[in-house]
C-alpha cells in the first residue's frame, strides 16, 4: 500500500523533520530511490550548495539513488522518473512559483 508523507517547513540544514523522513525512508525499503522535485524553489539548479546539502542529507538517511527533476523536463520524462522512484520529495519554498509540467495540448 502506498503511503504519502506531506511535510512542510523543514530546514534541511537543521534536519528538523528527520524523524518523519527516517520513517518514510524505512517504509520505502532498503536504499530507496529518491526523486527530488524542486519546482517550488526558483533557481534551485543554480544553487549547487543546496543540491549538495540534500544529497548529503538523503545519503545519511539511507538513500540509494537520488535524482532531480527540473522545470524543463518534459512531462513524459517526469512520469518516467516518478515510476522509477521509491520516494518523491517536493521541496518547499515559494509556493507561488510552484509549476508542474503539464502534458502538451492535443
Amino acid at each position: 500500500m502506498a503511503k504519502l508523507y506531506f511535510l512542510g517547513g523543514e530546514n534541511v540544514t537543521k534536519r528538523n523533520s528527520r524523524e518523519v523522513n527516517e520513517a518514510a525512508f524505512h517504509d520505502a525499503g532498503e536504499k530507496p530511490s529518491i526523486l527530488v522535485l524542486p519546482w517550488a524553489r526558483p533557481l534551485f539548479d543554480r544553487a549547487r550548495k543546496r543540491r549538495k546539502r540534500l544529497l548529503n542529507y538523503f545519503t545519511s538517511l539511507g538513500a540509494g539513488k537520488i535524482s532531480f527533476s527540473s522545470y524543463s523536463d518534459a512531462s513524459k520524462e517526469v512520469a518516467e522518473k516518478v515510476g522509477r522512484s521509491d520516494l518523491i520529495y517536493l521541496l518547499g519554498g515559494f509556493t507561488t512559483r510552484l509549476r508542474i509540467p503539464l502534458p502538451a495540448a492535443r
